[in-house]
């Protein structure tokens, strides 16, 4: 599952241009989801028109920014476990902002 992806661009004007990488890991990551339901919630409407055009606008949904699900508790991973009494196989993390981080 993947909360808060966000395309980086200039402006919602420009088309972004994902590295070839990128593309692996987004396309990986959907490829992975549990039912035909999206597995992937976008920061907004821009960045879902710009996964359309990859051929994949219906595999995510619209979710908004991440800090939409900020729990304070520090075993919040664990509660949703076990409120949803499921087990977890994979957690992906990606972090970093691609104009800041060091190449």
């Amino acid at each position: 599952m993947g909360i808060g992806l966000g395309a980086q661009a200039p402006s919602a004007d420009v088309d972004m241009t994902l590295t070839p990488g990128t593309e692996r890991w987004l396309r990986t990551l959907i490829a992975h989801a549990p039912s035909d339901h999206p597995n992937v919630g976008v920061r907004g409407a821009y960045t879902q028109a710009q996964i359309a055009k990859l051929g994949l606008g219906d595999k995510v949904a619209v979710t908004g920014c991440p800090s939409n699900f900020i729990n304070l508790h520090d075993d919040v991973a664990k509660q949703l476990a076990e409120g949803y009494r499921i087990k977890l196989r994979h957690i992906v993390v990606t972090a970093g902002i691609p104009s800041t981080s060091p190449r």
